[in-house]
């Protein structure tokens, strides 16, 4: 990994140099209401970066930021596109609170998982890690992965303070084709509610809509508090998300969003909250065989993983791995062993009826 400097812009009009944003305080972890000059500035929407070629030593390298896949209250996460060839790579930047390596503002690339591209970007093709991979395909069509289908649709929302509608043309107009969608619930017409992110964007390839005249059929997720409160001054996540040692005062981690994405991913593959139908705390008294049991009947709720039990049993293990209590155990080169070995189609798969399969159940 490096750090990336940025020469400062001045604000038309303004006599000192810096960054000014609009939105709610807190709400993105590097929105900053004036930046004062450094050795390092934050990342915004059409920046043009540049630094050491992490692939050719020796060598500089220049991109420009072209979207914002995610945030949460560890990091956030940039799509960055090469302005010389077609390699698109991803732009991670940490809170200094978060990382004490850090310094305010740095900027890190993870640089073992870039891959070329010739086409638009996707999530599919530019994610920086397994865990990446596999909450991207999760909402890709079922025909272009060979995968079955998936029960919910989860997207990040984008605030509209955050990247303004001509910001957003701007950037996407020559990079990749992009769809921006207003929020509504199912059967009334779109609207505008307060307090939540306005825009939503969409790449073309990754097809995270199952039906773009219903919205209902997309849910937002957030591992923060940003739909809950004004202003993001706490670490613990949304309601039903959160990591045990969250709520016992400790500081969001890598290790605590690990947790959060076991969550997320069990609700977008069975479309209900896994600790709303459970209870935390009956989960993490039970026995590993306990909790894949009760992760296992959770994955039930999709109707193709009830048909694939092999396939359904390597998600849970899985997921089993992101939801440890002891944040130590969420060991990120197993549970990459474990994605490896789902991305390979070793896991079995099972046709013909089952008992699975003739339960009656609400299909996901």
């Amino acid at each position: 990994m490096t750090s990336f400097h940025s020469r400062v812009k001045r604000r038309p009009g303004s006599p000192t140099p810096g960054w000014f944003t609009r939105g709610p305080d807190g709400y993105n972890s590097e929105s900053l209401s004036v930046y004062e000059h450094g050795d390092f500035c934050p990342v915004l929407l059409g920046d043009v970066k540049g630094g050491q070629d992490l692939l050719q030593n020796g060598n500089t390298i220049s991109f420009k930021i072209v979207a914002k896949l995610g945030y949460g209250s560890f990091s956030t996460v940039w799509l960055a596109k090469n302005v010389k060839v077609a390699r698109c790579i991803l732009l991670q930047t940490y809170q200094q609170s978060r990382i004490s390596m850090s310094r305010h503002g740095s900027c890190r690339v993870k640089s073992t998982r870039v891959r070329e591209q010739r086409g638009p970007p996707s999530i599919k093709h530019i994610y920086n890690n397994d865990l990446y991979k596999l909450s991207g395909e999760s909402s890709v069509n079922s025909s272009s992965v060979g995968h079955p289908s998936w029960g919910k649709n989860v997207v990040l929302g984008l605030h509209k303070d955050t990247f303004t509608s001509e910001a957003l043309h701007n950037s996407f107009m020559c990079d990749c084709n992009v769809d921006i969608f207003y929020i509504g619930k199912e059967g009334e017409a779109p609207s505008l509610p307060p307090n939540l992110p306005k825009y939503i964007v969409q790449h073309e390839e990754i097809g995270l809509l199952t039906d773009k005249e219903d919205m209902s059929k997309v849910d937002l997720i957030d591992f923060g508090i940003s739909f809950e409160e004004p202003t993001k001054t706490k670490v613990w996540g949304t309601k039903y998300y959160p990591a045990p040692e969250n709520e016992e005062g400790w500081c969001a981690s890598a290790k605590s969003d690990f947790w959060s994405l076991g969550c997320v991913l069990l609700y977008g593959l069975a479309g209900k909250n896994f600790f709303e139908e459970y209870d935390r705390h009956d989960y993490l008294n039970h026995d590993d065989d306990g909790q894949l049991l009760l992760i296992d009947d959770h994955l039930r709720e999709n109707r193709c993983l009830r048909k694939n039990i092999s396939f359904r049993m390597l998600i849970g293990d899985i997921i089993h791995h992101l939801l440890q209590k002891d944040p130590s155990k969420r060991d990120p080169d197993t549970i990459r062993d474990l994605l490896r070995k789902l991305e390979s189609g070793d896991y079995g798969y099972d046709c013909g009826n089952s008992q699975d399969e003739s339960s009656d159940g609400n299909d996901t």
